[in-house]
């Protein structure tokens, strides 16, 4: 009953999570790069995926021996292993997310450039996800899988060659990602100390002193720069967490089938918890920029309420915003209108 039923909830709150995005996007898509374009991609594919596993055993043939609540047919179970099998692409995303910032923060690659790339970027998630989602069904595979409908158990090959194997290729080049990220980060701190360290020794030695000289707006500068580029590696470490928070468990219980034959409950019971809240990992840290700024700006607030006012109340004052310059538009006759200053241009502004 335990693993009918405990994924459900998990699951719901993760659809809420990526429709959140979803809605969070689309109303400032005006403003849509690539990184957003990414998100809506991971975001509509955990739907799918949320969904899937929302069903949980109802899909599973009718009168399955020892699977509670079955009440399906074949039908529905080979549609729910079809859509649990394009789950893989949320993971290979999370994988095209981690690239993206490479990109951008190792590299240095401006928007136009990363453009340039951005096919690919959607191409291997959606186009892999896709295609072995219907060879899989082509070769009649999906079948009871005790949790829910998925590839046989009896083709453990199959299983690792078009979803365990992409998974750990994904959680693999994510980690990889980010140890590149983190150290890029890291040397970069300590040139900005050592220039810094070295500019209050020149002013030391200097004899005339002045209120504002271009060495204190340089290091101002670099100091800005470098909280800048703080934020995005901490935004970056945290989706690559929540990616591992979803697959970690699954992973750990397949290599525990392997290994021994069986997996032991707890493991499992962790598996249904993760599993299915990728959407709702992915929204916290998608919000975590608004909140903090709206706490830095409000600090007499609690963590709930900023939350409130700033996701909540924040989405709907964007939501009458952009209804207001679609009025404007219509009653324009074709006239140019430019975003004025109220409407939000930033995911992380207030």
């Amino acid at each position: 009953k335990w693993v009918a039923i405990a994924p459900k909830p998990f699951a719901f709150l993760s659809m809420i999570g990526s429709i959140w995005i979803i809605k969070s996007i689309y109303t400032k898509r005006r403003d849509m790069g690539v990184y957003q374009r990414i998100l809506l991609g991971l975001s509509t594919w955990d739907i799918m995926m949320s969904c899937a596993v929302f069903m949980g055993t109802w899909p599973i043939p009718k009168g399955s021996p020892g699977i509670f609540m079955a009440s399906g047919t074949d039908a529905t179970c080979s549609a729910q292993g079809f859509f649990i099998q394009m789950s893989v692409g949320t993971a290979l995303y999370n994988a095209m997310l981690s690239v993206y910032y490479v990109l951008v923060i190792n590299l240095g690659w401006k928007e136009y450039q990363v453009k340039r790339v951005e096919p690919i970027l959607h191409l291997v998630p959606a186009g892999f996800s896709f295609a072995s989602a219907v060879a899989v069904a082509a070769m009649d595979q999906y079948a009871n899988s005790i949790l829910w409908c998925f590839i046989t158990p009896a083709n453990n090959s199959l299983r690792m060659g078009v979803f365990y194997g992409p998974i750990w290729a994904a959680l693999a080049t994510a980690t990889i990602s980010m140890v590149a990220i983190c150290g890029s980060h890291i040397l970069q701190e300590r040139k900005t100390r050592k220039y810094m360290a070295s500019s209050r020794v020149s002013r030391q030695e200097s004899m005339v002193s002045q209120p504002e000289s271009s060495g204190s707006a340089q290091r101002r500068r670099s100091s800005t720069t470098q909280s800048s580029s703080q934020k995005v590696v901490s935004q970056a470490v945290f989706y690559v967490l929540s990616f591992y928070l979803t697959w970690i468990f699954p992973s750990w219980t397949r290599v525990s089938q392997m290994v021994h034959g069986s997996t032991p409950f707890f493991s499992i019971a962790l598996f249904t918890i993760f599993c299915p809240c990728q959407g709702l990992f992915n929204c916290m840290v998608y919000f975590r920029p608004r909140v903090i700024k709206y706490r830095e700006r409000h600090p007499e607030v609690n963590i709930l309420q900023a939350i409130h006012r700033s996701v909540i109340c924040n989405a709907q004052r964007t939501d009458n915003a952009s209804s207001r310059i679609s009025n404007v538009k219509r009653n324009s006759n074709g006239s140019t209108v430019q975003r004025g200053g109220s409407t939000i241009t930033n995911e992380s502004a207030v």
